[in-house]
């Protein structure tokens, strides 16, 4: 029996809305941070949020980018039953993944060393400096 649209698409679905509820859950945790002095670190919480924006879309784009791309060309592969096609895309498939990976962990810890060199209030700083490294 072949799936359906819908059925193939639920997992990358499910996916985005997980996605969309960080997006939601991340700031209203953020917002009742305190610190050790118990002073509200709100704020800077979701300052540094904000800053890590665009290095989220930037991955996004990676992933959701390379995915389509790989998914085209392995259909394409898998319509024409060219196995040994299929087979050379799935390793490409791995290595750029673990391509990507090595490139964001590079990104994180240049983030992590850097983060209070770009002129941002200490506090800032910090919250930017773990929250994007962990993102």
């Amino acid at each position: 029996m072949q799936k359906g649209i819908l059925a193939l698409s639920a997992p990358l679905v499910v996916s985005f809305w997980f996605r969309s509820a960080f997006a939601w859950i991340d700031p209203a945790f953020a917002s009742t941070l305190v610190n050790a002095d118990g002073e509200s670190m709100g704020d800077a919480s979701l300052a540094a949020i904000g800053l890590t924006l665009p290095f989220e879309f930037l991955m996004v784009a990676f992933w959701v980018g390379t995915s389509n791309g790989l998914t085209s060309r392995l259909a394409a592969a898998m319509g024409a039953e060219q196995h040994a096609k299929v087979e050379q895309l799935k390793r490409a498939a791995r290595r750029i993944t673990w391509g990507m990976n090595g490139i964001f962990l590079l990104l994180a810890a240049a983030i992590w060393n850097f983060a209070h060199s770009f002129g941002l209030d200490a506090e800032v700083a910090n919250q930017f400096q773990i929250y994007a490294t962990i993102l």
